[in-house]
């Protein structure tokens, strides 16, 4: 029997290896700890835009825990989903194109 080869590792990046790996100088917004991770303000099919248009923020791991499995998280989670939309505004566009490129709006 011929020894087969190994199979060649996948050079396909998983979902969450898009962010380079975080240094002692990235900070969390909402605590200040280091190696705080990129997040994406708007999530889902969103999540490519929000890079886009540089609507991420970074979070260290409890926050981000805390924004996505907690009940209570939906306060902060929003908090920075109406900061996404204003940066956007001030940025990019209009209400209105916000809308047409993610399908909702957030704050006033």
């Amino acid at each position: 029997m011929t020894p087969q080869p190994k199979p060649e590792k996948s050079t396909k990046k998983s979902k969450h290896q898009s962010n380079a790996m975080p240094t002692l100088y990235d900070y969390c917004v909402e605590c200040g700890s280091p190696y705080a991770e990129m997040h994406e303000v708007f999530g889902g099919s969103n999540r490519n835009l929000s890079r886009l248009y540089g609507l991420t923020v970074r979070l260290c791991h409890e926050h981000h825990d805390y924004l996505q499995h907690n009940p209570n998280g939906i306060v902060l989670k929003r908090k920075w989903q109406k900061w996404g939309f204003e940066k956007f505004l001030k940025e990019h566009g209009s209400r209105e194109d916000f809308i047409k490129l993610f399908g909702q709006t957030f704050g006033n």
